[in-house]
């Protein structure tokens, strides 16, 4: 008796299995290994959405904590916390948020800033140069920097309490840094 074929094989789902493990092992947004707390941060410029004017991170707030954060258009909880960093925004400020989106293609970057009210400066990153230096694999993925651009804190994925944890590394780095 010959066996009988198995679920992914009889509803002609294996070559989508296939490549889902085939690419899982570079699937994600970077490639290399994330920085950790302690690390320097890389110096980086970027070309603003909207307007296209070229910052530098120090620039974003001076002297301040700034968070760096990697999302994608299409991602459900980099919504969520896009939204949680902000209501941390209002209620702390004192601290610069960039966002920036890993998309492999343009998207309505400028509608989705003003659907959500983010008041944050945005960059995009289509050749993942920037999540390749900070070694993101998957959005979200923030990193609270101290104004000397050395990761405080590194937040994987968007999970509950994260709105609380991100809360108390910032107020604690500003308390340490002066809270200018």
């Amino acid at each position: 008796m010959r066996p009988r074929p198995g679920i992914f094989v009889r509803l002609g789902l294996l070559p989508f299995l296939v490549l889902a493990f085939a690419g899982s092992g570079g699937a994600g947004v970077g490639t290399e290994r994330m920085l950790r707390e302690g690390e320097p941060a890389p110096r980086f410029r970027f070309a603003e959405i909207p307007g296209g004017e070229v910052r530098a991170l120090d620039e974003v707030a001076p002297g301040r904590p700034v968070l760096v954060v990697f999302l994608q258009t299409a991602c459900r909880s980099c919504v969520r916390e896009m939204l949680a960093i902000k209501k941390l925004r209002a209620e702390i400020g004192r601290f610069g948020v960039v966002g920036v989106f890993v998309d492999m293609k343009a998207r309505d970057f400028e509608g989705y800033i003003r659907d959500y009210d983010l008041p944050f400066r945005f960059a995009w990153d289509p050749d993942l140069t920037l999540a390749n230096a900070f070694g993101v694999t998957f959005t979200p993925a923030s990193f609270l920097l101290r104004p000397d651009g050395t990761v405080e804190a590194v937040y994987r994925g968007f999970t509950v309490g994260l709105e609380e944890a991100m809360g108390r590394d910032i107020l604690r780095l500003l308390r340490r840094t002066g809270g200018r």
